[in-house]
């Protein structure tokens, strides 16, 4: 197989650390990683990896949903595409010519490519999805034999954030869904903020927090919405 980044370089066998087998590029330190090798290491934890998002569904038909690169770093995620293989337009709209550098949370510089790529197995067109919001960068996916590439330090990132035993689940739509509904919220809330004033949003963030747990929140909010009847003067 060859590296679907380079184009040129072969992939080796390798067995990543703490994970399972795959397949390594020397020249741009990416990892290919097989769907069959994938699900036959993480068979052999007896917990799940990970309590963050949902789980997967039920029915194994269902097609995951991907989500497209976006052209600028800042810009929003697009909703979903459908699993089946983009069209010539999509596909364009993935590719980049530039590298880019994302520091995720972890404190792990990531370089990773915007150009879209090809699945070193099937040579099918892979597309990128998001895996959490503290993490700044994208999983490439084949969705024809479900296999994964890492672009460098990607999977030390998922290590360490604990997500590299969750790696089958981000890609389902139950995921993908908290994923965009964590971001609605978030811009949401970012909106409330420039509105309001800094501390003027944080004062009421901490009022609201305090009714959410006060055991009369109901009559609280009963009296906040109740405006009362005015006396005549």
């Amino acid at each position: 197989m060859q590296c679907p980044s380079c184009k040129s370089a072969p992939l080796q066998p390798v067995r990543l650390d703490a994970g399972p087998p795959a397949h390594a590029c020397a020249g741009c330190g990416g990892h290919w990683v097989a769907s069959a090798a994938y699900l036959d290491w993480v068979a052999t934890f007896d917990e799940p990896g990970s309590a963050r998002p949902p789980t997967p569904p039920s029915d194994p038909d269902d097609r995951p949903q991907a989500v497209e690169t976006a052209e600028e770093e800042s810009a929003p995620s697009p909703s979903p595409t459908s699993g089946r293989i983009p069209t010539a337009n999509t596909a364009a709209r993935l590719s980049g010519e530039s590298a880019v550098t994302r520091k995720p949370s972890s404190g792990v510089t990531v370089a990773g490519s915007r150009k879209a790529k090809l699945c070193p197995e099937c040579g099918h067109l892979m597309i990128r999805y998001r895996v959490a919001h503290d993490i700044d960068f994208q999983v490439d996916r084949c969705n024809h034999c479900n296999g994964v590439w890492l672009d460098r330090d990607e999977w030390e990132v998922l290590r360490r954030q604990g997500l590299h035993r969750d790696l089958h689940r981000v890609f389902s739509e139950p995921w993908q869904l908290r994923l965009r509904q964590e971001e609605a919220q978030q811009a949401l809330e970012a909106i409330y903020e420039r509105k309001l004033g800094t501390e003027v949003y944080h004062e009421i963030r901490r009022i609201r927090a305090w009714i959410d747990g006060h055991p009369e929140r109901s009559t609280l909010l009963a009296y906040l919405k109740d405006r009362g009847v005015e006396e005549s003067p």
